[in-house]
């Protein structure tokens, strides 16, 4: 099972980091070297924004002292990073949050033509959620797919007991 000491090698703080209940962090947070090579993107600091309006105590890279690379996709697919679930109190919001997120995306891109040349759907989705149980990675899901297929992965996220929570 992973950890989330991994994330030491950027000199992330453990004891702020329990302060927050998710952690919207870059999408190569585990596998970047440095420092110098972690890449955020605009949808994460978004995701982030979204978050904290909902009420729920969320860090990105900035929050926690991390330099990175904002990177802004303008292509017709949601890029997100990695999110770490750290009270799972917060899952039936952040899933609210996703839902809005996607609905939102469906109906600005539905003015638009989402379909390739080949008329395959271009509305895609890149995110990868951990879901954490103490010190240690409890449930990982890395998508990239179709919006609609995540909907039915997010329904099913709900279902994580937050009784079951150990922080």
């Amino acid at each position: 099972m992973k950890s989330m000491k991994q994330l030491e090698k950027h000199g992330l703080d453990f004891e702020k980091i329990k302060a927050y209940q998710v952690l919207c962090l870059p999408e190569n947070i585990e596998t970047a070297s440095t420092e110098e090579e972690l890449i955020d993107t605009a949808h994460n600091a978004n995701f982030c924004k979204l978050l904290r309006e909902a009420g729920i105590k969320c860090a990105n890279s900035y929050d926690l002292g991390l330099e990175t690379v904002e990177l802004e996709r303008r292509g017709i697919e949601l890029w997100f990073g990695v999110t770490y679930i750290l009270d799972k109190l917060a899952i039936p919001v952040l899933t609210a949050v996703i839902s809005s997120l996607l609905t939102l995306e469906l109906q600005k891109k539905q003015n638009f033509s989402t379909k390739s040349i080949e008329g395959e759907n271009n509305n895609k989705i890149h995110i990868e959620l951990r879901i954490i149980e103490g010190n240690n990675i409890y449930r990982s899901i890395n998508y990239d797919g179709n919006f609609e297929d995540f909907q039915k992965i997010i329904n099913d996220i709900k279902n994580v007991n937050p009784k079951d929570n150990n922080n």
